[in-house]
């Protein structure tokens, strides 16, 4: 019985190693500059040109991701954690200023295409990739800039 117990604890650990090691590497995959190309906020997308214009971007450094001109004028600086594991990938973004609640989202990664659906401050988590007014949630679409 000992024997079961110490073999199945040990398949436990392999699998939670190995779901970090899958977030490590996406989160790897993700450092540097990403240039937003798409940004529909509960439902209206912005337009492409303004998006340009305020030079609407996230830099990953680690595990901190720092929204530049997206919602308002700055720099917003979280945390994140990824899921890859789950369908679809779940990323969660915690804010670094007191009293805001962290933001649930969806994700996948296409190359030099990082697309992230996610909701308001403690929503539920959306199921899909799109915007809607409705279920308040938001659609942002990325794309690497190369150096």
């Amino acid at each position: 019985m000992k024997l079961v117990a110490t073999f199945a604890l040990l398949v436990l650990t392999a699998a939670t190693a190995r779901s970090e090691d899958g977030a490590k590497k996406v989160l790897e995959s993700l450092q540097g500059e990403w240039k937003a190309v798409e940004f529909v906020f509960i439902g209206e997308a912005e337009a492409k040109e303004d998006l340009k214009k305020k030079d609407a971007k996230i830099v990953f450094a680690g595990s901190k991701m720092t929204l530049h001109n997206l919602i308002g004028k700055g720099a917003d600086e979280t945390t994140i954690a990824l899921d890859p594991k789950a369908t679809p990938a779940t990323i969660d973004v915690v804010p670094n200023k007191k009293g805001e609640k962290p933001v649930k989202g969806i994700y996948k990664l296409e190359k030099d295409k990082l697309t992230i659906c996610f909701g308001f401050e403690g929503e539920t988590r959306p199921k899909e990739f799109k915007s809607e007014k409705a279920a308040g949630t938001n659609l942002l679409v990325l794309e690497r800039v190369k150096k």
